[in-house]
C-alpha cells in the first residue's frame, strides 16, 4: 500500500458497525467494525488491546484495513518510550502512522507522532483515537467490571 493509497482510507469519513463498545479488561482485547460512509468498499477493524499489563492506564488502539489486514493507525499509551527509525525518541502517548517506507510487516508501524493526551481515562482515549481516525460518530463505552478470582 502506498502513503497516499493510506491517507485517502484514513480520511475517508467513516462510521461505527456496533454502537456500544465494551472496554477490554486487564489482559484482553476486543474487536469492532468501522465502514466508509462514502465509500462503503471501505471497511475497518478496531482493537482496543490491553494484553499483557497490570497497568490499568495502558492501553493500544489500532485500525486496520479489514481488506488488507494492513494497520494504518496506532495509538500507544502508558507504554514504553518509542523510539523512531531516525534515532527521536518519543516518551508518552504516541501515535503510530502507517509509512510505505517503513512497514516492514502487516503489523509492525514503526513510524510514530507525539499524541497529546491529557486524560488517563480509557473511554476518552478511545475517542480521541476515533476522531483522529474520522469517525464522525462514537460508541457509548462501557467499562467492564474486574474479574474477581479466588
Amino acid at each position: 500500500m502506498t502513503d497516499a493509497e493510506a491517507r485517502v482510507l484514513i480520511n475517508e469519513l467513516k462510521e461505527l458497525v456496533t454502537k456500544r463498545f465494551e472496554i477490554p479488561q486487564i489482559g484482553l482485547s476486543k474487536e469492532y467494525e468501522i465502514k466508509g460512509i462514502n465509500n462503503p468498499k471501505f471497511k475497518f477493524i478496531f482493537v482496543m488491546q490491553r494484553k499483557g499489563t497490570v497497568n490499568p492506564n495502558k492501553c493500544t488502539y489500532i485500525v486496520r484495513d479489514k481488506n488488507t489486514g494492513i494497520n494504518l493507525l496506532r495509538l500507544d499509551i502508558g507504554s514504553r518510550p518509542h523510539r523512531n527509525p531516525n534515532g527521536t525518541v518519543l516518551n508518552g502517548p504516541h501515535l503510530h502512522i502507517y509509512k510505505e517506507e517503513y512497514y516492514y510487516t502487516n503489523t509492525n508501524l514503526p513510524y510514530a507522532i507525539e499524541f497529546d493526551i491529557n486524560d488517563p481515562s480509557l473511554m476518552e482515549n478511545c475517542i480521541a483515537f476515533l476522531k483522529e481516525f474520522n469517525v464522525i460518530e462514537y460508541p457509548v463505552l462501557i467499562e467492564q467490571p474486574a474479574l474477581l478470582l479466588n
